[in-house]
């Protein structure tokens, strides 16, 4: 066996190994448990966890029955009949939703919302030293985006309508990269198209204006991209692969674990192929993906004449992250990264050298206290992955910070109640049923020779994963790398089915 036969091995069990791991324990903790945000903003975030009510097992169990027992009706289904209508019904329902909620934001989308107008009208008074977009230069691609949007509608449902058109898109490229990885299997590609409308975090993050949504799409579009290069090996579509992949970094950071997702799928085919052109297309991705992180900055300093600066270092999130002093839960926003950058007098270096000491004294601390170190760990895992919601009704307008409800369906909705909590078992019982089937299919991919780009989704997780285990984290973060595991959990169930079938067969033949 050659050296890049085993290097290529070898990455591909690791990748298999760790996200298998990592499924088969946040599977246990969602099976048991449930976190939960308050609604109640003035307590800002306030997580507690909860054993899941029957309804989570009746909602996953009603899930699969519909699934296995209308198996036959799925198959002949018309995939683009089933599309458009779940797209029809999804519209109708987040039309109501844009219109039944008020116009006003809060927190960071309400300061990039903000910073959108300004720089219209010609001020730019928030890239001073002391103003929002010196600290955080990273929000910048999406107040750009917001200027767009908003000479369209200058209106802030027209970032809601935007976000309703670019959860069609996402759903749609979903299932054009099922159809890619499972081709001519309708069962998958119509189920695929199921669970994606099912998943309803997304539905609900309709109203939130934070570049999620959009860079998600951005992302999604440069996977398929990937997907249609390795088979067809057309430069198009590795132009479209890359193009998209800086688009969705420059409107969200968050999204360069998608990229370097993306070069890893790159450099194990060139292994597993024995060919250069596979670390050429990833050394190309990570290149453009650097350079145009920078050109938005580099923008608005021309326009401005301020020179803006490298912003707060990166290191005071991880600080934060392994942090456990505030009345939130450890490792969750506590301002720290802030309040170092101000107290420091917005000196990065000094910044980061106190963030460093602060990574060191924490470290240590975990050390000397390892029962403390996993109960810590534990609860910013938990809280983090086991909230079937991800923050997508809290991070919504709510009473309790003056934004407005038009509907009295919408007020029961965001807010505690009856009906939150029975949206958040069936939630509940969609993330179930992504953790543990696609851990079967990193059991199945063992024994068949899946294509390696059938791992992009799960490497997307993994790396997501390993970010907020270290860096600063919330549920709302996290949810794309959920539903990016939608096409593998789909084939792991497909998998089970096809398994029980076959030994079925074979104990009738016995009989």
């Amino acid at each position: 066996m050659q050296i890049n036969e085993k290097l290529y091995n070898l990455g591909k069990n690791i990748i298999k190994i760790l996200a298998f791991i990592v499924l088969v324990g946040i599977t246990i903790m969602s099976f048991m448990y449930q976190s939960h945000v308050s609604m109640d903003l003035n307590c800002l975030e306030k997580v507690s966890f909860h054993h899941n009510r029957i309804w989570v097992y009746i909602f996953l169990v009603l899930l699969m029955g519909i699934l296995i027992l209308a198996k036959k009706a799925i198959e002949h289904l018309n995939e683009k009949f089933l599309f458009f209508m779940m797209t029809a019904i999804y519209g109708v329902i987040g039309v109501i939703l844009v219109l039944g909620v008020g116009t006003d934001l809060r927190a960071d989308a309400q300061l990039i919302y903000q910073a959108a107008v300004n720089f219209s009208q010609g001020n730019y008074s928030m890239l001073n030293q002391d103003g929002y977009l010196h600290m955080y230069p990273y929000q910048l691609g999406l107040v750009t985006y917001e200027r767009i949007l908003l000479k369209i509608w200058n209106d802030t449902r027209v970032f809601f309508l935007a976000n309703l058109i670019w959860v069609i898109v996402i759903n749609y490229v979903l299932w054009k990269i099922s159809c890619s990885m499972f081709e001519g299997k309708k069962y998958l590609h119509n189920i695929t198209i199921l669970v994606s409308y099912l998943f309803l975090p997304q539905l609900f993050f309709i109203t939130f204006a934070y570049g999620m949504t959009v860079g998600l799409a951005m992302l999604m579009i440069a996977i398929w991209g990937l997907m249609q290069y390795l088979k067809k090996e057309k430069p198009f579509f590795f132009i479209i692969s890359i193009a998209f992949t800086a688009l969705s970094c420059i409107l969200r950071s968050n999204y360069m674990i998608g990229a370097i997702a993306i070069s890893i799928i790159y450099i194990l085919n060139a292994l597993k192929n024995k060919r250069v052109q596979g670390i050429v297309c990833a050394v190309i991705t990570v290149a453009v993906v650097a350079i145009s992180g920078k050109i938005t900055p580099a923008w608005y300093v021309h326009e401005s004449g301020i020179d803006i600066g490298d912003g707060a270092p990166k290191v005071l999130w991880i600080a934060m992250g392994l942090r456990d002093e505030s009345a939130k839960l450890g490792g969750w926003y506590d301002a720290y990264n802030k309040d170092t950058y101000v107290q420091n007098g917005y000196d990065g270096e000094k910044s980061a050298e106190e963030a460093k000491n602060e990574i060191v004294k924490r470290l240590k601390y975990f050390k000397e206290n390892p029962v403390y170190a996993v109960n810590f760990f534990q609860d910013k895992i938990e809280s983090t992955w086991c909230d079937p919601l991800f923050e997508s009704i809290w991070s919504g307008p709510v009473d309790s910070k003056n934004q407005q409800l038009h509907n009295k369906y919408l007020k029961i909705i965001y807010r505690e109640s009856r009906i939150n909590q029975l949206i958040a078992d069936g939630c509940g019982a969609v993330t179930i049923f992504i953790y543990f089937f696609t851990a079967v299919f990193i059991l199945v991919s063992f024994r068949r020779n899946v294509p390696t780009v059938w791992l992009t989704g799960i490497l997307f997780f993994l790396g997501g994963f390993c970010f907020h285990l270290l860096w600063e984290t919330k549920s709302q973060y996290v949810y794309p790398y959920v539903f990016m595991l939608i096409p593998s959990a789909v084939y792991g169930f497909y998998s089970v089915l096809s398994w029980i079938k076959k030994r079925m067969e074979i104990k009738s033949e016995e009989y």
